[in-house]
């Protein structure tokens, strides 16, 4: 594995109570540019993982303290993300399924070839690397959905309310712990604005040209347009999201567009 560009090789618990099987194992993940970290006991696994930020464990099945599957329980209540590998010459269906039930990446039988572990290794951490930037990922789409300016709402395929951002209940004056889980019709639809939807649908059959004048003439600008689009995407087509369009700061100033928009 190439780690170039990696600032901190990935950390690698080695917990093995065989000393030769233990240098063996060192100097091959040294060689593939992890660093290694042993510990020939189950209990000085556990405390392993206080101590160092661990990508990796490979744990033995039999140890002269406690069981790998104790360490394993261990590693995961201390280090959720840490994947673990559990290796073991005394294999069983039923420790193999409480392994995998535990978290383990995989489950290797002794005598195992070396070339197998180190893809198991590989495919471990590679699995870590996904999990991290999806994580990543969602947090930083969480941070601009709720920081965003615009209202913005989730609707789930059944039409109940999934999600909706601190604008959308500064607009609606609802709370998120209101709002998640309601379905159609939701707290602030009433059967006026249901009413007045509908007619902002026969509308939509209109060329796209005439449909922006006709929304450009009412508030000077279309942004109004896609705020009651969306909406009533979400309550007559399920869509799973919908965004408004309204960025008047004043809140007042977005309700008085809203009526006038929707006025027949």
């Amino acid at each position: 594995m190439d780690n170039s560009g990696i600032n901190e090789p990935p950390k690698i618990l080695l917990v093995e109570d065989d000393p030769s099987l233990v240098k063996t194992l060192s100097d091959a993940l040294k060689a593939k540019g992890y660093r290694p970290i042993a510990v020939l006991t189950g209990e000085e696994g556990i405390e392993a993982t206080k101590e160092h930020d661990l990508s990796l464990a490979l744990i033995d099945l039999k140890l002269p303290d406690i069981s790998g599957i104790e360490v394993l329980r261990g590693i995961k209540r201390n280090s959720p993300r840490t994947e673990a590998i559990i290796m073991t010459a005394y294999a069983s269906l039923e420790s193999a399924i409480e392994a995998v039930n535990l978290g383990a990446f995989s489950y290797l039988q002794k005598p195992y070839e070396m070339e197998r572990l180190l893809l198991d290794i590989l495919r471990a951490l590679e699995r870590k690397r996904m999990g991290e930037a999806l994580r990543a990922s969602e947090e930083f789409s969480s941070s601009l959905l709720n920081n965003s300016p615009n209202p913005i709402i989730g609707i789930n395929p059944d039409t109940s309310v999934r999600y909706v951002n601190p604008a959308f209940e500064k607009l609606t004056g609802f709370s998120s712990a209101v709002l998640i889980g309601k379905k159609v019709p939701y707290p602030w639809w009433t059967e006026e604005t249901l009413k007045k939807v509908q007619n902002l649908k026969k509308l939509c059959i209109m060329e796209r040209g005439k449909l922006r004048s006709f929304f450009k003439g009412r508030m000077g600008s279309d942004s109004g347009l896609r705020y009651l689009l969306h909406q009533w995407k979400a309550v007559g087509s399920s869509c799973i999201t919908c965004q408004t369009g309204l960025t008047s700061p004043s809140v007042s100033v977005r309700r008085r567009r809203c009526e006038k928009l929707t006025t027949s």
